[in-house]
């Protein structure tokens, strides 16, 4: 007996009790869809959606293990949790596009810096976005079947936005970017400043554009002519720039599994503080860049637990836009303990599927429900019943859960300290976060270890890589 209720099929009834959701292939819930478009994806009328004001929504004091009536599950006036006040979400991009801006057409923030050594602007940029939907993934709807019992309802969670440091530039010129890029390459010598200023300033989207007019206007593809000019690290990252994020994750966990070794903290990096809608697109990414299976590679770099953990991972089923339901972070903080500290042995199969399968707000709650109920933190419980690989990539998914901002400093740290520097998990997590919650991360490296991010990016590493990483990471 695991603890868990019966499974139900998915409950449209916010009132009705919550259950756990149908078993599909190799153990996973059915993939859920996208929400409706035509507005269906910002934040609900107040009331409707967040979480429930403290006094209702708290765990009881500790002994009385009793959970609120139905009913007061409410969510808080805009502003609490976390969430913006309503009117600062950006205009969620059409379904399809992958939570990516438009190309071209970006609203302007401001005036642009002047024009520089006869190029036409290529660095104007305006105030950080609220919300950054460039690199960041759209509010998507979980699996049916979710552990709420309520309907999915689309929003962007926390998890996956924040403040970034590249937005659109005000007034973007696709053509003359493409011209300056030319410019930058044509003749002897490259002007690795130019190819700088225009990369680092516009986000994924913009830079897809402006390589569609390079093509159409010189008939060379952008990332062969600049792989032609440039070398080493500062090649390496303004080809990575280039790529969409489920790309730019695909080519880290294929850089992270090729050769002798395996870099298994870029996997964990990749497939951790991303949504359903980007994990979901890197194996087809990886397929078509490499002609190969990515659950295949994994399963033959990897192995035991810690393999089963990344392919649950990649099979994005996490439950994404259902609001937190106390009983069931009850039952699943039961069901980890009866497979974990309760008995001899663990059942690793159970905190596979609670920790790669529950949004990271439910987790959370799952963590608050367990420390309270058996007196230890989880992170606790798994570091004892588990071990390696495995237990990172849980401990990983645990912290990101209860401070995502904090999980991502600690790993900026770790990719600088001591002797050399772990370039690939770097430029991954630099442009992993640029366009989602990078200066969010900022705050809280400065927070954390007393020392300016940038500041500590410059002193680890040097030349045209260092600048082009200082401006994407920002002041």
């Amino acid at each position: 007996m695991s603890g868990y209720p019966p499974p139900v099929g998915f409950n449209t009834n916010p009132d009705a009790p919550a259950g756990y959701p149908p078993q599909g292939p190799m153990g996973f819930p059915p993939q859920g869809g996208y929400p409706p478009q035509g507005g269906q994806m910002g934040y609900p009328p107040q009331g409707q959606m967040g979480y429930p004001p403290q006094d209702q929504m708290g765990y009881p004091p500790q002994g009385q293990m009793g959970y609120p009536p139905q009913g007061q599950m409410g969510y808080p006036p805009q502003g609490q949790m976390g969430y913006p006040p309503q009117g600062l979400m950006g205009q969620l991009p059409p379904q399809g596009q992958m939570g990516y801006p438009p190309y071209g057409g970006q609203p302007g923030y401001g005036g642009a810096p002047s024009p520089q050594g006869g190029y036409t602007n290529v660095s104007g940029y305006g105030p950080p976005q609220p919300m950054g939907l460039g690199y960041g993934a759209g509010a998507v709807a979980g699996p049916s079947g979710s552990c709420s019992g309520g309907a999915a309802m689309g929003f962007l969670s926390i998890y996956y936005s924040g403040r970034p440091t590249v937005v659109p530039i005000p007034c973007f010129n696709p053509c003359d970017d493409a011209e300056n890029l030319r410019k930058a390459m044509r003749g002897l010598g490259t002007d690795e400043g130019c190819i700088i200023a225009v990369l680092s300033k516009r986000t994924c989207g913009q830079r897809s554009e402006i390589a569609k007019k390079y093509k159409a206007s010189f008939g060379k593809d952008l990332d062969k002519h600049l792989k032609s000019e440039l070398s080493g690290k500062f090649e390496e990252l303004v080809l990575l720039s280039l790529e969409t994020l489920p790309e730019m994750l695909a080519t880290t966990m294929h850089d992270a599994m090729k050769g002798a070794g395996t870099d298994e903290r870029l996997l964990i990096q990749a497939l951790v503080p991303y949504p359903n809608a980007i994990v979901g697109e890197i194996p087809k990414a990886y397929n078509k860049k490499y002609g190969r299976d990515i659950i295949a590679d994994v399963r033959g770099d990897t192995s035991g637990d810690f393999e089963k953990i990344l392919v649950a991972l990649l099979q994005a089923q996490r439950e994404e836009g259902t609001p937190v339901s106390v009983n069931c972070a009850a039952a699943d903080a039961e069901a980890l303990y009866k497979a974990g500290e309760k008995r001899l042995g663990t059942e690793e199969a159970v905190f596979t599927r609670i920790l790669t399968q529950r949004s990271f707000e439910q987790i959370k709650a799952i963590c608050q429900c367990y420390q309270q109920k058996y007196g230890k933190s989880l992170e606790t419980a798994i570091k004892k019943e588990t071990s390696g690989n495995y237990r990172d990539t849980m401990v990983s998914i645990v912290r990101y859960a209860e401070d995502k901002n904090a999980l991502l400093a600690t790993w900026f740290y770790e990719s600088m300290v001591g002797i050399g520097t772990r370039d690939k998990a770097l430029m991954q997590l630099v442009l992993g976060r640029c366009e989602i919650d990078l200066q969010d991360v900022k705050e809280a490296y400065q927070r954390k270890y007393g020392k300016c991010l940038v500041k500590a990016i410059e002193n680890d590493t040097s030349g045209d890589y260092k600048r082009m990483l200082v401006a994407l990471v920002g002041p």
